[in-house]
């Protein structure tokens, strides 16, 4: 139960880490933008990467248990865990942050 939840702990941590760090470069690359435009998808960023967050939490809560019955041990299972849950939850942060901008260009072009 430990090893579930540090390695869930440490991977919505560092992913929440993520996201506020894309914060910051989506909205230097929502610049020529309007604040009403922006707000949009920077709503709609926070939204889904609080999502992703927890489904993260989640899926790296239920993983570590799996890789234990497979032979790993618990750090080694919760280390495993927890580095590919960071990794992911940074892509999914990029990812959102190109979502965030299609957002503005919807709202730019259709509002």
């Amino acid at each position: 139960m430990g090893a579930n939840l540090a390695s869930a702990m440490i991977t919505s941590l560092f992913s929440f880490a993520a996201l506020v760090v894309m914060t910051v470069f989506s909205l230097l690359a929502m610049n020529g933008f309007s604040e009403r435009e922006a707000n949009y998808g920077l709503i709609v960023f926070w939204i889904l990467g609080s999502i992703g967050v927890l489904i993260l939490f989640a899926a790296a809560f239920v993983v570590v248990p799996r890789l234990v019955k497979r032979g790993y041990g618990r750090a080694a299972a919760a280390a495993i865990v927890a580095v590919g849950g960071t990794v992911l939850g940074g892509v999914l942060s990029i990812d959102l942050t190109f979502v965030c901008i299609g957002v503005a260009l919807i709202t730019r072009n259709y509002l």
